[in-house]
């Protein structure tokens, strides 16, 4: 089977669509399949692409198409460039796998699969999340009419919409689409951490830690991601174990102005740690040390980072807007609600409890290895293109 992933950019930085579009095409093309990946060129970022890039097993197989971004308004709107590449190579693929909603070469290469009749899947990776779609007036108007003059109608014209989980699937049907539903979730390659990092990797390379047990924040520094949610349970944590930490890592998506104030405010700079992004050995390092990682989301779709932090071992403290249930059912990790107060006991709990964390990080690795390795799920996957009659 020859697949095409579309989606608007390769950058790490953009979080978990781009590592999702990477593995999920690598893992097809170690099963067999012809796959590519259509995107933009990413200037100033090419190094950390390939970075990102080169501990995928099966990333070889892939073709990458790079096209340059659009330099003039009108074109950057119609996503002219690529959809100039669709007119000319589309008919040299089964499918079309698109990631994304609002990007310019998002609608180009659906409208253009769609003009010529060959087949295409949608993937919103939680951008139509009704959380999502009502944030700040100006973007729920832009997004309402995006929508209304062309993204709906083609997403209902897809063969399917692939949905990350349930949850995620009553949004779709809330935005009015209309076509079939799949519900595949997100995997791991546990080959890319087929050893664990040494314990103390990470504590070297930031010594201002020390030996003290820390959270893990490892995510964009995003208004969803709740931050304000965890620096409050930090703040309380702390007093009960005072020489407790926290570490954030990620890139700023526009909230780490805000997220600094608050810990100015609380007086607790001296055990909150700042460091960027963090990627490869540097993120598995980051977990291997972490006494827990710590995401209390707003709305996740299916988050990469849970399924890194359950195959490092190490225990994971989430919401349930991470839509992850499988970790409450399997207690493999611990799902509070978005309260401060519940958060840190959460915390307290894994930090002065072993026993507790060492059950809880052996039943999520567990977890990953039975049900969410990318080689699985794309057998799946497979089914489902030929179940719609996508053939080779």
């Amino acid at each position: 089977m020859r697949i095409l992933h579309v989606i608007d950019s390769l950058d790490p930085r953009c979080g978990g669509p781009p590592a999702v579009a990477l593995r999920l095409s690598a893992a097809q093309a170690s099963q067999g399949a012809q796959t590519a990946i259509l995107s933009y060129q990413t200037i100033g970022g090419e190094e950390r692409i390939a970075a990102s890039m080169a501990a995928i097993p099966g990333m070889h197989r892939v073709a990458k198409v790079l096209v340059d971004r659009e330099s003039s308004l009108i074109g950057r709107i119609l996503g002219s460039t690529t959809l100039d590449w669709c007119r000319a190579s589309l008919r040299n693929w089964d499918v079309l796998h698109i990631h994304g909603v609002w990007d310019p070469a998002v609608r180009a290469s659906a409208s253009e699969a769609l003009r010529q009749k060959i087949p295409y899947v949608m993937v919103p990776h939680a951008s139509l999340d009704p959380w999502g779609m009502r944030q700040t007036p100006a973007k729920r108007v832009k997004k309402a009419v995006a929508m209304a003059m062309q993204v709906r109608h083609l997403y209902n014209h897809a063969t399917f919409v692939h949905s990350l989980n349930e949850t995620e699937s009553e949004g779709i049907k809330i935005a009015g689409i209309r076509a079939p539903l799949e519900i595949i979730p997100n995997g791991i390659f546990l080959d890319e951490i087929p050893v664990l990092p040494e314990c103390g990797r990470f504590r070297a390379k930031c010594p201002e830690i020390k030996n003290d047990p820390f959270i893990l924040f490892l995510s964009r520094i995003h208004v969803k991601k709740g931050l304000d949610f965890l620096v409050g349970a930090f703040d309380i944590a702390r007093r009960d174990i005072p020489h407790l930490r926290l570490v954030i890592a990620g890139p700023d998506d526009g909230e780490l102005a805000k997220v600094q104030a608050d810990i100015a405010a609380r007086g607790i700079g001296d055990r909150v740690h700042v460091v960027g992004p963090v990627f490869g050995l540097d993120k598995y390092s980051a977990l291997v040390d972490a006494a827990a990682f710590c995401l209390p989301s707003r709305m996740e779709g299916f988050s990469v980072a849970i399924l890194e932090a359950l195959a490092c071992s190490c225990p994971v403290i989430i919401s349930p807007q991470c839509n992850f249930p499988e970790v409450r059912h399997c207690d493999a990790g611990v799902e509070v609600p978005l309260d401060p107060r519940r958060i840190a006991d959460a915390m307290q709990q894994i930090v002065t409890d072993a026993t507790f964390a060492k059950l809880t990080a052996e039943r999520g690795r567990r977890l990953v290895e039975e049900s969410y390795t990318w080689p699985a799920i794309v057998s799946g996957l497979d089914k489902t293109y030929r179940r719609y009659g996508v053939a080779d």
